[in-house]
């Protein structure tokens, strides 16, 4: 029977999203890798599960690698598996995330980018192919998260902008991360362009941080510990990833989520194959995997990134939380990460000292 390969793609997306028929159902079986093998690291909980059912089986069957190893582990926590590793990895691909995938690449633990080994690569924005060593995976950007139904009760209107948890009403009901958290940078540097137009001019940014003060219930160091003060509702209104609002909104909690007008931050979460990896081809293969349209919408739906696949689906009812691409503030993070020691030590003297 002919069929149409677009649409049959197009369904099978929609159907996988859906929790209807798989992808497997829906579309021809390709080549097969190299490697029956494949290890890949990446951080563990919903990450771990999102990988080894939404992906990995996928994967597998286009692929043929039957065996899939999954190595949970924080970023920095695998990178130093790879340095212990060195010379001889039992790991194939790494995610990552922040400092790590400088480090990671200047101590020379990965194996330089090769577009011609990864086809998908060609699919993506040629200015977020900004390192050599590594692919961007998604987008990681920060929103404003806030109740509605206190909302309601209150009168209050729906936030628009960041400056908006500056308001006296929402004093002791704001919450936002601190410095340990990646997000939480990225938005210092989009409120110091806000301010002076300068992202570097972290100054004014600072100041204002500290007059945040008053209305703050905690500057949260994990995602877990906000969600809580969020559902127990001690926080009104507060920074937050795309992700966690929309694990909100699935768990029934009355979550509003907003892009703010001045724009929103962001960064790179991305993905690395070991330098000497034991299966170098099916590390190669599961890069341009996870680069593809159908993976991308499920790290977005699944795991909450910006897709970077012109052609990831996301629903309707969700594309309020997915910036486009073009209006995320992705600052220079090579640069920020040299900074990063003297930016948290100030942090934590003049925003929560």
């Amino acid at each position: 029977m002919a069929f149409n390969r677009r649409e049959v793609v197009k369904q099978g997306v929609a159907a996988a999203l859906a929790g209807a028929a798989p992808l497997a159902a829906l579309r021809p079986r390709p080549v097969l890798a190299a490697e029956p093998e494949l290890v890949f690291a990446s951080d563990g909980g919903s990450y771990q599960k999102t990988f080894e059912t939404e992906l990995f089986p996928e994967f597998s069957r286009r692929t043929g690698v039957k065996k899939l190893t999954f190595v949970a582990g924080q970023p920095a926590d695998n990178l130093a598996k790879l340095r212990v590793q060195k010379g001889r990895p039992a790991m194939d691909v790494i995610w990552l995330a922040g400092a790590v995938t400088y480090q990671a690449a200047d101590e020379g633990l990965l194996e330089e980018v090769d577009a011609t080994k990864i086809p998908n690569l060609k699919s993506i924005r040629q200015d977020l192919l900004t390192e050599k060593f590594s692919a961007p995976a998604g987008i990681s950007s920060m929103g404003v998260l806030y109740n509605k139904e206190i909302f309601a009760q209150h009168g209050f209107a729906r936030p628009t902008s960041w400056w908006d948890l500056w308001n006296p009403k929402f004093k002791n009901r704001v919450a936002t991360f601190s410095s340990n958290v990646t997000g939480e940078i990225a938005m210092l540097t989009l409120m110091a362009r806000a301010l002076t137009g300068d992202w570097k001019n972290l100054d004014p940014a600072f100041q204002k941080l500290r007059q945040l003060r008053p209305n703050v219930v905690d500057f949260f160091t994990s995602a877990g510990n906000l969600d809580r003060a969020i559902q127990q509702r001690d926080v009104w209104i507060s920074t937050h990833a795309v992700q966690g609002a929309i694990q909100h909104i699935r768990a029934g909690l009355p979550i509003g989520f907003v892009q703010p007008k001045e724009g929103v931050p962001g960064y790179t979460a991305s993905v690395g194959i070991v330098k000497g990896a034991p299966h170098p081809n099916a590390a190669r293969a599961w890069v341009d995997y996870l680069l593809s349209a159908e993976a991308q919408s499920i790290l977005a739906l699944k795991m909450g990134y910006v897709p970077v696949h012109p052609k990831a689906h996301i629903p309707q009812q969700y594309s309020n939380f997915y910036p486009d691409l073009a209006k995320v503030f992705i600052p220079d993070w090579r640069y920020l990460t040299s900074q990063l020691p003297s930016i948290v030590e100030r942090w934590n003297r003049v925003v929560e000292g």
